[in-house]
């Protein structure tokens, strides 16, 4: 398990409810980005009680290939989605959702400059058919953030649909792409607050006979019922 520490060098409010934090310092000079859209890691946050870290070492005899130090809190770890990275710099931005509770919305809301957080190795898993005619991106508040990166790195004359769900009018973001490029918002419903409606949005969506890509992200809810439909 390769980690590395980021250093927070910028923070800004994207909307109400997504705080966009930007990464920095030597150590991120060593990270390997995979480029893909959707490239997520391992974030490791300090203990809540301390402010400590506590992270895992390789160790061949454990199970997954690495352990935790005995008799103490491990830092606890989340996934997350690198928005953008930067290789000439080495700074990654991570947008974080705001809400109330949980280790990583509370770290992100209180960060300042000069904060670290460890971060682990990175992977993707968008991959369209090198001849797709069409993709279609589904993502509720948390996919959001993968979602802006794809659509970003969509080439000209790519024909796309994004349907993203949020909680409130003024979390909808201006994501900015050369490709064409419908956007539907779904406000008020999903993350948490109520049911979700991607599901039927995507039921009663036409989709065109031409080979063509469906990524979703989201609650796993949701993500199963969507899925489950599709195939």
């Amino acid at each position: 398990m390769s980690l590395v520490f980021g250093e927070v060098l910028h923070k800004e409010y994207v909307t109400p409810g997504m705080v966009r934090i930007v990464f920095g310092g030597e150590e991120l000079t060593a990270f390997e980005t995979t480029g893909t859209g959707d490239e997520y890691l391992r974030l490791h946050f300090p203990v809540p009680a301390t402010g400590k870290f506590v992270l895992p070492a390789e160790d061949p005899d454990a199970p997954r290939g690495w352990r935790y130090p005995e008799g103490e809190e491990p830092s606890p770890c989340q996934p997350y989605t690198v928005r953008r990275f930067d290789s000439e710099t080495s700074r990654m931005t991570i947008d974080f959702v705001v809400h109330e509770g949980g280790v990583a919305s509370d770290w992100a809301q209180k960060a300042e400059i000069g904060d670290k957080l460890a971060i682990g190795e990175s992977r993707g898993l968008y991959e369209p058919p090198a001849d797709a005619r069409w993709q279609v991106f589904v993502a509720d508040a948390t996919g959001l953030p993968a979602l802006g990166r794809l659509i970003e790195q969509l080439p000209a004359g790519m024909s796309a649909k994004a349907i993203v769900e949020v909680v409130d009018e003024s979390h909808k973001q201006q994501i900015a792409s050369a490709a064409d490029v419908e956007f539907i918002w779904l406000v008020g419903s999903g993350n948490g607050v109520a049911p979700s409606k991607l599901p039927d949005a995507v039921r009663a969506m036409n989709l065109p006979t031409e080979l063509g890509y469906v990524w979703v992200a989201g609650e796993s809810t949701m993500l199963r019922d969507i899925r489950k439909y599709l195939r």
